[in-house]
């Protein structure tokens, strides 16, 4: 799942670079340097990442609550004397919710962002000035 999380960022970032190499082209001709052009572009990856991953995660979890804070009955599926590896099995699972898991998920999320947005920050850096000069849409 993480990296699908990781494609989508590393798609998403590097389409950003690739469709405004004319602004990072002029931005680098008005004074910025390769490394803050890369600075901006890891800035960039890292808010898309937080701002989505804190959307999800804020869904994901009140959807579960709503849905399924009574449990999700499987009861259907098998007997009320159901086991497995000896272990007796209640047909009614109830999601638990832990705090640091969310605070783990959002800083594992801020790690692929970062990671994720290496790339296009390097693509960015290599801009040629006068060829991005050129560039026409």
């Amino acid at each position: 799942m993480f990296g699908i999380i990781a494609l989508g960022i590393v798609n998403t970032v590097l389409m950003s670079v690739l469709y405004r190499k004319r602004e990072f082209g002029l931005l680098q001709a008005l004074g910025f340097t390769p490394r803050q052009t890369g600075g901006l572009i890891i800035t960039e990856g890292l808010i898309l990442t937080f701002v989505s991953g804190l959307i999800g995660i804020t869904l994901g979890l009140f959807l579960t609550w709503f849905f399924f804070r009574d449990g999700l009955d499987f009861s259907f599926a098998w007997d009320e004397e159901w086991s497995f590896s000896g272990i007796a099995m209640d047909p009614v699972f109830v999601p638990l919710f832990r705090t640091t898991r969310v605070i783990q998920s959002l800083v594992f999320l801020f790690l692929i962002g970062v990671f994720a947005s290496i790339y296009p920050a390097y693509r960015a850096t290599r801009i040629d000035v006068a060829e991005a000069m050129k560039f026409e849409r």
